[in-house]
């Protein structure tokens, strides 16, 4: 307050700040006069309402809301991150895939030319097999 006034003044300057639509509604309001309790032995009793208050922490209702729409941000940044993630992870294992792909194409012809012997025989069997695997486990998923 900056001037004397009433606890009534007080109340219904608090609720015209607060929402004017509140006085029309019969909205009660609760002061408090709270004073600061300086030595530590004071005793209290349980329906003493008491505030407690830290003075060297320079928090306030504003850093608050801050680090909520810092929070908020960083939950829309790991969203895209996870996305991104999924979309190179996708691309990878096609990239793979085609890759093996090629190289059992590359491993047959070779075989079937003569060329690499039993080895490149071997070799084509053992790429023919993990590429059908392979297809498999992304028909299980899909």
């Amino acid at each position: 307050v900056s001037a004397p006034c009433t606890i009534g003044d007080v109340a219904r300057e608090f609720i015209a700040t607060l929402d004017p639509a509140l006085e029309a509604a019969g909205c009660p309001v609760e002061v408090y006069r709270l004073e600061r309790v300086l030595a530590p032995e004071t005793s209290v009793q349980p329906e003493d309402l008491l505030l407690c208050r830290l003075p060297t922490w320079s928090f306030d209702l504003a850093a608050l809301e801050d680090l909520h729409a810092e929070v908020e941000e960083l939950q829309e940044a790991q969203q895209v991150a996870q996305d991104q993630y999924r979309s190179v992870s996708e691309a990878l294992v096609a990239l793979n895939a085609s890759m093996e792909a090629r190289e059992a194409e590359e491993a047959a012809a070779l075989a079937a030319a003569g060329g690499g012997g039993e080895e490149a025989e071997r070799l084509a069997e053992a790429l023919q097999v993990e590429l059908e695997v392979e297809q498999r486990l992304k028909q299980v998923e899909s």
